[in-house]
């Protein structure tokens, strides 16, 4: 009669997507915008020195994603596995991370400019001096751009995706509003740096709202005897993103020395487009991909792999959709594209959109690799995530660019990029059919996820939140446990555990009946039920429920839950109230 229809956890998918597609465009468009202003207000020499740039910026990111993404997926695995104090930890040592991270490349900075001036742009003498100019305020200011990015990532796991979102909105918008201001009061490029932390800073102010915030489920409290496999954990987990940054830093030094060579400034300004498209593309590529970490890191920590493939089916609908969209606008529309930076030469027009219609199919790869990496991430899949991280970051395009680009000069560069994403698909694809292979039956499909055990038997259901679906659930766990070898008493007793939990959920929890749904999963196996119970409605934990009401001789609702269990516990994670009783069977 019932069956898990996913509802609860798409809707909520969707109330992080667009929150997270608005942080990545804010992280995305800071170099993006920077590019379109100073191309045009000041030259395509400068905005070609603002794309040599982007390795800084690529290397800062990889900092915030090591701490960041690393860090609140693993407190998000803890806290869907109801173990506050291991999710408490990583907090705090990756905040921790982040701030140590800031400080030493602000140092660096300060000692040697004029040497990464010089690495980044290749030692060519006319972009060298303005590009130095550029990131000289970037550097100062890398404490604050790494650590607001990077705590932004907890936010979001921390229930607050539209938190998140504003902090990196309002630090945009602020680097936008500043960007032309500081330009036209300087005459220098040097004001889009500046800018940029500028907005950062603004955006700090936010993070305000989450510290003081009585919603906020995370603490900075240190276990010391867990930090240390908490630590190693958490860097396990940030690497594949980060070294996929970091490759990106490498590729782009490669890269950009290697279109100098061939075509001189006009092919650097078509590489700076195709950077463009990539940055365009990132949004919805990281947007997608990110807004599935944290549901799928409480998931896996709660063993829901159901709700998995839900949300990643999700994800991936919406990723391959935007980007078809995407790609079908810049090989119809390229020249729109360069006009918005400035550059309207006839020369550097046609080798612009030339690049971007040979570089556009490259972004299907791109998106359906950075899904599966940032996936395989969230599971604690680090090897997969590694291998298809160096495959698509620098493994196949680097010597491809070299190679082709002697067969067919800078076409042969654009290329690359489509060959590297078709061969990491293809490594995917091998790597998890070896992984089902070898786990001999017990993994299974492109997901990885495990099969379920032999001696463990699932009800995992939806109902909406009215009372008759209540009880008519009831009814259906007490039969599911005693058709699976349950005594009859012990069923009755899970059934009734189902209806008060349900009853109460639809009573106080503060949607009107009808407009809501809840995920229960009844878990039989040789020793035990469990029920784990999901629902949107307001913060409410029945153990401090139980702790007010201790003395009265009402034995009814929760209190009667508490007498019947053998254990009881809650989170509030993700929106969700999350609760999972356990029945013994004897």
């Amino acid at each position: 009669m019932f069956q898990r229809n996913g509802r609860l956890l798409l809707k909520r998918f969707s109330s992080y997507f667009f929150p997270t597609i608005l942080m990545s465009m804010a992280l995305s468009m800071s170099v993006v915008v920077d590019g379109v202003i100073v191309g045009n207000m000041l030259s395509p020499e400068a905005f070609a020195a603002v794309n040599l740039g982007l390795p800084l910026m690529q290397a800062f990111a990889a900092l915030f994603v090591f701490f960041g993404i690393g860090g609140s997926v693993s407190a998000a695995w803890h806290m869907g596995k109801h173990d506050a104090s291991a999710a408490n930890t990583i907090f705090a040592f990756s905040m921790l991370g982040l701030v140590a991270a800031g400080l030493v490349c602000a140092l660096i900075g300060m000692a040697f400019p004029d040497e990464l001036a010089a690495l980044l742009s290749g030692g060519n003498p006319d972009l060298q001096e303005p590009l130095r100019r550029y990131i000289q305020p970037l550097l100062y200011g890398a404490p604050v751009l790494i650590v607001v990015s990077g705590v932004t990532y907890f936010v979001r796991t921390d229930g607050r995706p539209g938190l998140a979102s504003v902090i990196l909105v309002v630090a945009n918008a602020v680097n936008l509003a500043c960007d032309g201001l500081y330009i036209y009061l300087l005459d220098d490029i040097s004001g889009a740096g500046l800018a940029t932390i500028t907005g950062y800073a603004a955006g700090a102010g936010f993070l305000l709202f989450y510290a003081f915030s009585p919603r906020r489920s995370l603490r900075f409290a240190l276990t010391r005897a867990r930090l240390p496999a908490l630590a190693v954990q958490t860097l396990k987990s940030g690497l594949p993103g980060s070294l996929n940054i970091g490759l990106v830093f490498i590729k782009l030094l490669f890269l950009n020395a290697l279109v100098l060579s061939l075509a001189g400034k006009s092919g650097m300004v078509a590489f700076s487009v195709c950077l463009a498209c990539l940055s365009l593309a990132s949004m919805f590529i990281s947007g997608a991909s990110q807004t599935m970490m944290p549901i799928i890191g409480v998931l896996g920590g709660a063993g829901d792999y159901a709700g998995i493939r839900f949300v990643f089916r999700r994800a991936l609908w919406i990723l391959m959709g935007s980007t078809a969209l995407l790609v079908c606008l810049l090989l119809l529309f390229p020249d729109r594209l360069l006009a918005l930076f400035g550059i309207a030469g006839d020369e550097d027009t046609a080798m612009g959109a030339h690049a971007v219609r040979l570089f556009a199919p490259s972004l299907f790869g791109d998106a359906f690799a950075m899904l599966m990496i940032y996936y395989a991430q969230t599971i604690r899949r680090p090897r997969v995530a590694l291998i298809a991280t160096v495959t698509q970051g620098i493994a196949v395009v680097v010597p491809g660019a070299w190679f082709f680009s002697r067969c067919w000069g800078l076409d042969g560069v654009w290329i690359s990029f489509s060959l590297a994403g078709a061969i990491t698909a293809l490594t995917l694809a091998l790597m998890t059919r070896g992984i089902a292979v070898r786990s001999q039956g017990r993994v299974q499909g492109l997901l990885m996820l495990p099969r379920p055990d032999e001696q463990t038997s699932i009800l995992d259901v939806s109902i909406g939140n009215t009372e008759a679906e209540a009880v008519g659930l009831s009814a259906e766990v007490a039969d599911f446990c005693k058709g699976h070898g349950v005594a009859e008493d012990t069923a009755m007793r899970a059934g009734m555990v189902v209806e008060e939990m349900a009853v109460n959920t639809v009573r106080y929890g503060g949607n009107a009946p009808g407009t809501s749904t809840m995920d229960i999963a009844v878990t039989v196996d040789q020793k035990s039920v469990r029920i784990s119970f999901r629902d949107e409605g307001r913060p409410f934990s029945p153990l401090e429920y139980r702790e007010k009401v201790e003395s009265s001789p009402v034995q009814g609702g929760i209190n009667l839950i508490r007498a019947m269990a053998a254990t009881m516990e809650y989170r509030y994670t993700l929106g969700f109230n999350t609760s999972e009783i356990t029945l013994p069977r004897a």
